[in-house]
C-alpha cells in the first residue's frame, strides 16, 4: 500500500511535491483531518440555530451567511484533498471542474445531495461575493440550513471512511 501523511495545511500542490520526490509513491492517507471542517460547521450550526429564534435579527443573518461561505469554501476544499488522497489519480482530480468533482463525490457515496442540489449552495455562494443587497441576502439564508446538513453528512461519512481505512 502507498501513503503520504494528511495535514490541515496540505495543498494538492504540496502533495504532488512530496509524491514526486519519493517517485511518485503515496495516496492514501493514513490520517485524514476534518477538524477545521468541524469547526466551521458547528459556528455554523450555531449561528442557524440562533436565526432560527430570531429570524428578523439582520445581524444574526448576515452571521449566518458568513459563516455559510467559509463552510462552503472548507466543505469543497476538504472533499477535493480527500479524493486526491483516496482515487488513484491525484492528478485526476486536481483537473476535475467543481461539477465534476461533485458528481464523482456522489457516486463515491461521499454526498448526501447531488449537483443539483449543490449548483443551488454554489449561486447562493456566488451571491454572496458580490455587492451586499437585502433581496439577495435574504434568498442565500434560506438554503443554509439544508447546507448544514449537507455539511453534516459529508464530516460523517469521511470521518467512517477514514475509520474503516485505519
Amino acid at each position: 500500500m502507498r501513503w503520504v501523511y494528511s495535514h490541515p495545511s496540505l495543498t494538492l500542490g504540496n502533495l504532488r511535491s512530496e509524491i514526486d520526490k519519493k517517485g511518485n509513491e503515496m495516496v492514501l492517507a493514513k490520517k485524514f483531518d476534518v477538524s477545521s471542517l468541524v469547526k466551521a460547521m458547528n459556528t455554523l450550526d450555531e449561528a442557524v440555530t440562533k436565526y432560527a429564534k430570531v429570524p428578523d435579527d439582520k445581524f444574526v443573518r448576515d452571521a449566518c451567511i458568513q459563516r455559510f461561505e467559509y463552510t462552503y469554501e472548507l466543505s469543497h476544499k476538504t472533499l477535493r484533498r480527500y479524493m486526491a488522497l483516496s482515487e488513484s489519480s491525484i492528478e485526476v482530480v486536481e483537473e476535475m471542474s467543481f461539477p465534476e468533482l461533485i458528481r464523482t463525490a456522489c457516486e463515491r457515496g461521499l454526498l448526501k445531495s447531488d449537483w443539483s442540489i449543490w449548483i443551488l449552495y454554489r449561486e447562493a455562494r456566488n451571491m454572496t461575493s458580490h455587492t451586499y443587497d437585502e433581496t439577495k441576502a435574504e434568498k442565500v439564508v434560506l438554503v443554509v440550513p439544508e447546507f448544514l446538513k449537507e455539511v453534516q453528512s459529508l464530516i460523517k461519512i469521511l470521518k467512517k471512511r477514514m475509520s474503516e481505512q485505519s
